[in-house]
């Protein structure tokens, strides 16, 4: 039964920490900034979208860097895309995501 309860508050404490990336990433994501992907896997989270300029994305990724929940963050990819006669920016982060004290 403890058993149980331990796996249980592991996986509160998970979606927790889940949760609370996914809102920094809503409150830091820049105004000409768009994610299109988003994924968290254990210990790691990756992301994707499109952004108007290279100043977008350098500013996403230094707010990411300076966040408590992420570690390790890196720019993986970046290119030119035209979507609907635009040139956006299509830029791939990948960082580590903190493990709570257990």
């Amino acid at each position: 039964m403890e058993a149980r309860i331990s796996a249980l508050e592991k996986i509160s404490k998970d979606r927790q920490r889940e949760i609370r990336v996914l809102d920094l990433l809503q409150t830091v994501i820049p105004e000409k900034a768009w994610l299109t992907r988003v994924q968290i896997n254990p210990g790691r989270v990756n992301i994707q979208g499109l952004a108007l300029s290279d100043f977008e994305v350098s500013q996403f990724l230094e707010a990411l860097t300076k966040s408590v929940f992420l570690m390790d963050v890196n720019l993986v990819s970046s290119s030119e895309s035209v979507q609907d006669g635009v040139s956006l920016k299509k830029f791939e982060i990948s960082c580590l995501l903190e493990r709570p004290n257990e």
